[in-house]
């Protein structure tokens, strides 16, 4: 019994139509030769499971672009869970910035609930100068 054992494919090992779509691949290879840079986004609970080190060798050193790593959700990280996974990211050379897709939104929508009251504001005062203006031609009769 010295053969080889031969494990059945996992699900996790498992080709996704999408994957096997060459299509899908023709577009990803002609959007990257015509970018400037390449940015490959991954979630911050894990972001090693999501980060593609044959995209990265390819846009690196095939296609000579730079790339960087936007570490999204970072929201969910703790300050010494981002700088582990800095340092981590720093020891295998990458590039990267983290983000929070949720407190950017936060942000927006702070300032357009600020933008409208602001324009709100503004009615009721333009409001009450029309309505001097009303009482001054009242005055001229």
């Amino acid at each position: 019994t010295g053969g080889a054992v031969v494990a059945p494919p996992s699900a996790a090992a498992a080709v996704t139509p999408f994957e096997k779509n060459l299509e899908v691949w023709r577009q990803l290879w002609r959007v990257l030769e015509r970018s400037d840079c390449v940015c490959q986004i991954v979630d911050a609970r894990n972001p090693l499971f999501y980060l593609s080190s044959d995209l990265r060798r390819y846009a690196e050193d095939e296609l000579g672009k730079p790339m960087l790593v936007l570490v999204n959700k970072s929201d969910y990280l703790t300050e010494g869970q981002r700088a582990a996974w800095s340092r981590c990211l720093r020891g295998r050379d990458v590039e990267h910035l983290f983000f929070s897709a949720y407190e950017e939104q936060r942000k927006l929508d702070d300032g357009a609930r600020r933008d409208r009251a602001g324009a709100e504001g503004r009615d009721e005062r333009l409001s009450s100068i029309e309505d001097y203006d009303d009482d001054d031609d009242d005055d001229d009769d």
